[in-house]
C-alpha cells in the first residue's frame, strides 16, 4: 500500500493534543529517531514513543521513504467514561465517609459535619483532576493553576460558609445564665455567666441602662460558671437593661425584671 507522504506529514504536523498545545511530529528510521535534531539509537522506534505525548505522530521511514505514521492516542479521551465513573465514585466515598465520621463523633449533623463533608469531597475532585493532568499531560498549567484556585476557593467555601449559628454550635458560646437581685445587707444583682467556649474570657465591663458599673475583672474558665456581683441599689419591680462585656470584645444584653 502507498501512502502519501504529503498527507502523512499533514497529518503529524496538524494534529493537537487533548491540552490545546501543538503536538510534536517525530521520525524514525534505521539508526535513529528526531525532532529537529537526530538521536541515535538501537531501537529509534521504542525510544520515539518513549518520548511522545497524547497527540503526538510518529513518523516511520525506512529506506529513505515513509512507510506508516503512528498516531499517538491519549488514554483518557479514549476511555473518559470509566474514568469520569472513578472520579464520581472517589468524590462521593469521601463525601459519605466524612459525613459519617463527623455523626459519628457528635451525633449530629447541625455543626459543621456537612460542610466538611463538601469541602472533602471538592478537595479530592480537584486532586483526582491535578493527578489525570500530570499522568496524561492534559493542560498541565491551566489545571494546576486552576488546582491553586480551587484550594483558595474550597479553604472559603469551609470558613466563610459558617452562619452564626454553626459557629456558636461549633466553637461554644458565653451567655447569661440567670440575674438575682439580692437584698442582704446591701442590695446587689448577681449575673451568672457561663462560657461554653473552648477558651478562658474576662469579664471587664458590665452596665446597667446604659451606665458603667464598678467590678472587679472576672476571669472564667472554659465550660464553667460564674457570678459576677455588683452592688446596685435596684428598685422592686422595676426593669433594668445589662450589657455585659468581656476584653475578648464579647458583648451579652439581658433584660430582668428585679
Amino acid at each position: 500500500m502507498t501512502i502519501d507522504k504529503r498527507l502523512l506529514l499533514m497529518v503529524g504536523g496538524s494534529i493537537l493534543t487533548i491540552s490545546g498545545v501543538e503536538s510534536k511530529t517525530i521520525y524514525v528510521n534505521e539508526s535513529g529517531w528526531w525532532i529537529t535534531s537526530f538521536n541515535n539509537s538501537s531501537t529509534p522506534l521504542n525510544d520515539a514513543l518513549k518520548f511522545s505525548s497524547p497527540g503526538d505522530v510518529v513518523i516511520v521511514y525506512s529506506n529513505g521513504s515513509i512507510v506508516g505514521a503512528i498516531p499517538i492516542e491519549n488514554v483518557l479521551a479514549t476511555n473518559w467514561l470509566p474514568v469520569f465513573g472513578l472520579i464520581v465514585l472517589a468524590v462521593s466515598i469521601s463525601f459519605v465517609f466524612t459525613l459519617a465520621l463527623g455523626y459519628r463523633a457528635s451525633g449530629r449533623l447541625d455543626t459543621g459535619e456537612m460542610r466538611r463533608a463538601i469541602a472533602g469531597a471538592i478537595l479530592i475532585g480537584i486532586h483526582c483532576l491535578l493527578f489525570l493532568s500530570i499522568t496524561f499531560n492534559i493542560a498541565r498549567d491551566v489545571v494546576v493553576g486552576a488546582y491553586v484556585g480551587g484550594l483558595s476557593s474550597v479553604i472559603g467555601y469551609y470558613f466563610g460558609s459558617r452562619s452564626a449559628q454553626q459557629v456558636e454550635r461549633e466553637e461554644g458560646f458565653l451567655k447569661v445564665e440567670n440575674v438575682e437581685f439580692r437584698c442582704n445587707d446591701k442590695r446587689q444583682i448577681v449575673i451568672s455567666l457561663r462560657n461554653g467556649t473552648k477558651r478562658s474570657v474576662v469579664v471587664d465591663a458590665v452596665y446597667v441602662n446604659g451606665k458603667s458599673q464598678k467590678i472587679n475583672r472576672v476571669a472564667i474558665e472554659p465550660k464553667s460558671v460564674k457570678d459576677v456581683v455588683l452592688d446596685f441599689d435596684w428598685s422592686e419591680n422595676e426593669v433594668y437593661n445589662i450589657k455585659v462585656c468581656t476584653s475578648e470584645g464579647i458583648c451579652l444584653k439581658e433584660v430582668s425584671k428585679a
